[in-house]
């Protein structure tokens, strides 16, 4: 009997300690919380928030890696014009195909905020699979990305 319930011991331990939490974007709403998108991701997968810039009206990228630990980390930027409101605060620039490419940067972030607009034309993407589009998210609201641990 004893060895039947160490034995049954060792089985739902071991068990547990196998289950991995796994990471998942989630993009919400930052006054309600609403959920937009859930979508799991693993670490070493580019996140790419783009937009039409509103005063130039020329395109904008950010790509963000996902580490082991779930965290955000800014690593490059493109965009068609520099000029005064460009934050530069590091990183190695380049000009390439017209457009000026900011890499290197590895700035750690928690989260991504922007107010979001259809004008504006705000999308995510994973890789190269488009996750939410400016036609999928509210006009004029708030919007948060995190990578969450679950």
């Amino acid at each position: 009997m004893r060895t039947t319930t160490l034995l049954a011991f060792l089985l739902l331990f071991t068990g547990g300690c196998q289950s991995e939490e796994k990471l998942y974007l989630v993009i919400s709403d930052q006054e309600n919380d609403q959920i937009y998108v859930e979508e799991p991701i693993t670490q070493g997968e580019q996140i790419t928030l783009s937009w039409i810039h509103s005063v130039e009206k020329t395109p904008w990228s950010e790509i963000y890696d996902v580490t082991e630990k779930g965290q955000l980390v800014l690593t490059e930027t493109e965009f068609e014009s520099f000029g005064a409101g460009v934050d530069f605060s590091g990183g190695t620039m380049t000009v390439e195909d017209g457009k000026v490419v900011v890499k290197d940067i590895d700035q750690p972030v928690e989260s991504i905020t922007w107010l979001h607009s259809r004008n504006a034309e705000h999308t995510v993407r994973i890789g190269d699979t488009k996750k939410a589009g400016f036609e999928d998210l509210p006009h004029h609201h708030a919007i948060e990305l995190v990578i969450e641990e679950r």
